[in-house]
């Protein structure tokens, strides 16, 4: 609860300077119910209105006591009238600070519990919150090839909890202090260049966490925000990673370029954001409710981890020949409606003895987000294509690929795709990170981040909802006698890469 000044009985200087201050203080308060009402969703209806009750009875107040004419000596009619019911003012105003402080909560806990954890927060708790922010300009480099730079902050507006120092190696970090649900903000401004686009990534720990990218099109400086709002532990630590494509170095400018985290209260219960999780550990491939010819898929141990994780291994044979050709799959209930923007992670490994055929013919199929009417190739499909991992957003393009990357045997490949599905090519969009053992790295498809597409195709996949698969197909036609490949973690989530990510190199 906020600390109100007491207020006495003569109505004069000394009240009014500290009615101001409460006031002041519950506008504070009010304030951070309204930010925390803007970011609930739907299911936290009711606890905004009860909220907006509750600011109305505050502003009723500053208003009744903003017209008292002010003058010398006391008026204590007014200030009977704005004691209201309590006896003093002081316990009417701490009453509303409490109704203010309740409803807040109950907004953040609607909206967490929605996001698949709770959250329960104490009013009584200071706040810890740290804004960091840059003195003076620093330097980006051009990374059309790909890549990121981390943001180095170098003061501080507040840091109530010690989590930002200004020192060389780690004055990109904000490390947490004490665990709970974290949001966390960052604003970035660019000096003004037409060209290219600017990205703005939150890291966790290494690796990335959210991100966001915006295509600039004008000459004036431009300003990129990113925000999440994450499950921290004590130690875990959060950097801004940034990337631009200007053809040439670009500053990020001084005082609005900060970077912040906000304690909003204390985690209960599993991961937010999870929309499916493969679990081959506890369920094997029951998790899976579209499969096709489950019995060639086999939950071992990995073969880089060993038992600490359960993968799937997945083993199509020639003579696998279901529906026009050879296929094992795991596939998704139908949850990806048009609209959703959503991440899909999973983790690849190719054992030694796979053999590399070249032609469209001997291509693997490893991933595809699919639906009805399954009428001709999904529109996102990652494959194995000769000596490379390809992937083909656009499947008229076939067999030329949007992307590509050498293949790496006896080791894993993280893959985290992030989706918008829509029928309209300037909706629709598929974004790639893939992490080799050095962390995340953001892949360019077809030359840019972000690549604009009809993820939903008419007549192809846009008459219901897709799913998202694993499996391993070729064409009838192709050479090969038998694949393996192995599968690990696959995940979908609403909220944040980190939650799909497979974690093999965690």
């Amino acid at each position: 609860m906020a600390n109100y000044k007491p207020l006495g009985v003569p109505f004069d200087r000394k009240f009014r300077n500290d009615a101001n201050e409460n006031f002041k203080t519950i506008d504070t308060v009010a304030e951070k119910a309204k930010t925390d009402a803007a970011t609930a969703i739907d299911t936290a209806n009711k606890a905004k209105t009860e909220s907006a009750d509750a600011k109305t009875k505050v502003d009723s107040v500053q208003t009744q006591l903003n017209n008292i004419v002010i003058e010398s000596g006391t008026s204590d009619a007014e200030v009977i009238q704005a004691r209201g019911a309590a006896p003093v003012l002081n316990e009417r105003l701490n009453g509303i600070d409490v109704q203010v402080s309740d409803n807040a909560q109950a907004i953040v806990s609607a909206h967490e519990d929605a996001r698949g954890f709770a959250v329960t927060a104490s009013s009584n708790e200071a706040p810890i919150i740290c804004i960091a922010r840059r003195t003076s300009v620093q330097s980006i480099p051009d990374q059309t090839a790909g890549g990121t730079t981390e943001v180095l902050w170098n003061a501080e507006d507040i840091d109530s909890d010690g989590m930002h120092v200004n020192t060389t190696t780690d004055s990109a970090r904000m490390t947490i202090k004490k665990a709970g649900i974290y949001r966390l903000e960052a604003s970035i401004n660019w000096a003004g260049v037409n060209a290219g686009i600017r990205e703005v990534l939150i890291y966790k720990n290494g690796a990335a966490l959210e991100r966001t990218t915006m295509t600039v099109n004008q000459s004036s400086n431009v300003t990129a925000q990113v925000s999440a709002t994450d499950v921290a532990n004590v130690g875990d630590y959060y950097t801004i990673r940034v990337r631009q494509t200007s053809g040439g170095n670009l500053d990020i400018q001084t005082s609005i370029s900060k970077f912040s985290a906000l304690r909003i209260g204390t985690a209960v219960g599993p991961r937010g954001g999870i929309k499916f999780e493969s679990s081959f550990a506890y369920r094997g491939i029951s998790m899976y409710p579209n499969t096709i010819l489950p019995e060639r898929v086999f939950i071992q141990s990995d073969p880089v981890r060993g038992t600490s994780r359960q993968v799937a291994r997945i083993h199509t044979r020639s003579i696998d020949n279901e529906v026009l050709y050879p296929r094992v799959q795991l596939a998704t209930n139908s949850i990806l409606a048009v609209g959703d923007e959503f991440y899909v992670g999973f983790g690849v490994y190719i054992p030694e003895d796979f053999e590399v055929i070249d032609g469209p013919d001997n291509d693997v199929m490893l991933h595809e987000i699919y639906g009805p009417p399954f009428n001709g190739g999904a529109p996102n499909s990652l494959r194995i294509f000769g000596n490379n991992f390809a992937l083909f957003p656009d499947i008229d393009s076939y067999p030329t690929p949007q992307w590509t990357m050498p293949i790496i045997k006896g080791a894993w490949v993280d893959f985290v795709f992030r989706y918008k599905l829509s029928t309209d090519p300037a909706v629709g969009y598929v974004e790639l990170s893939v992490n080799k053992g050095t962390g995340f790295e953001n892949q360019l498809i077809n030359g840019v981040q972000r690549y604009y597409h009809a993820t939903l195709k008419a007549g192809v996949n846009d008459s219901g909802s897709n799913y998202s698969t694993i499996k391993v197909a070729y064409d009838a036609q192709s050479v090969r006698d038998e694949v393996t490949i192995l599968f690990a973690n696959h995940r979908i989530g609403y909220d944040t890469f980190n939650s799909v990510d497979p974690g093999s190199y965690a």
